[in-house]
């Protein structure tokens, strides 16, 4: 009977002793001590429902739900987001690729759209663009690349992708993709003609998602910080590294994000971590991550590497 106690418990206390990832919202919080806000949890989601943006309509989809709660907390968070006559820049990164930063940034983007806000997501990520992925298109199509290498500022309805009006789904959600991928992204990032878009699109849209490059592996997002309101920081149960602790932590200190907040993505893997959303999970993630972020654009994207895990 004792043997029965000792060996599964410490079993398990030797896991959790060695387990360095974030795996709960109190895990979060207890590692940065309450300084940085957390806005929400978003369900861990299936590989064949991932690229799929969730039906407006659909008032129990759970992945729609959680971004209902965050949207909620963000505006409760941020006074300023109730002001009318300002449009709002929400940039959306996280520390490494794989966290679901794109993921949460669609998803953002498509909630706000549906509460009747004129939004545009543009994906300002020009190393490894995975948005054309959730709208089942082309990584070569039309984008911020073309526009900022082209000063094609003229005709920049061209680089934007609108849904059909005729369908209620979506309508008031438009798409910049990033575009090709450039040999300097970083340089057109800090160009006058970066900031020259947003101004140009602030007059336009009640909210600009910008779907940035992870910030551990590339500067491109410290970038373009400035021209934000506010930050969604994505971190990934059972996946993001307590050992990130560090550069976050500086990163919120040091005000390089502004007005930084957490969201953690993929939450009920585990059942072990108290956390059920109803529905089968039903892929695993794995554990590991490199930092070959740069120019070689070797790796495979998020969900091959899911998949191979």
């Amino acid at each position: 009977i004792i043997l029965g106690f000792i060996i599964p418990f410490g079993t398990l206390y030797v896991w959790f002793w060695f387990d360095n990832k974030v795996h709960t919202r109190k895990h979060i919080e207890d590692l940065f001590n309450y300084q940085i806000p957390f806005l929400g949890e978003v369900p861990f989601v299936s590989a064949d429902k991932l690229n799929a943006l969730p039906p407006l309509d659909d008032n129990r989809n759970v992945i729609s739900e959680a971004f209902r709660i965050l949207l909620s907390n963000f505006n409760f968070s941020f006074k300023m987001m109730n002001d009318e006559d300002k449009s709002k820049v929400i940039l959306v990164t996280s520390s490494i690729k794989g966290e679901g930063k794109t993921f949460v940034a669609v998803n953002t983007a498509n909630m706000l759209a549906s509460k009747e806000k004129k939004v545009l997501l543009i994906g300002c990520d020009l190393r490894n663009p995975q948005l054309h992925k959730f709208f089942n298109l082309e990584k070569n199509v039309l984008g911020l690349s073309n526009l900022l290498t082209n000063d094609d500022f003229d005709n920049l309805d061209k680089y934007i992708h609108k849904f059909d009006s005729k369908s209620n789904a979506h309508r008031n959600l438009n798409v910049m993709f990033s575009g090709p991928i450039p040999p300097n992204p970083s340089l057109l990032l800090e160009s006058k003609y970066f900031e020259k878009l947003i101004q140009k699109l602030s007059s336009k849209y009640d909210y600009l998602i910008l779907d940035t490059a992870p910030c551990l592996l590339v500067s491109d997002t410290f970038q373009i910080s400035k021209y934000s309101d506010a930050t969604l920081y994505v971190l990934r149960a059972a996946y993001s590294n307590k050992a990130l602790k560090d550069f976050i932590s500086e990163n919120h200190s040091k005000n390089k994000l502004k007005n930084m907040n957490f969201v953690l993505n993929a939450v009920g893997k585990s059942a072990s971590y108290g956390y059920k959303y109803g529905y089968q999970y039903g892929y695993k993630y794995g554990y590991g991550y490199t930092y070959n972020y740069g120019y070689g654009y070797g790796y495979s994207s998020d969900i091959e590497d899911t998949k191979k895990s």
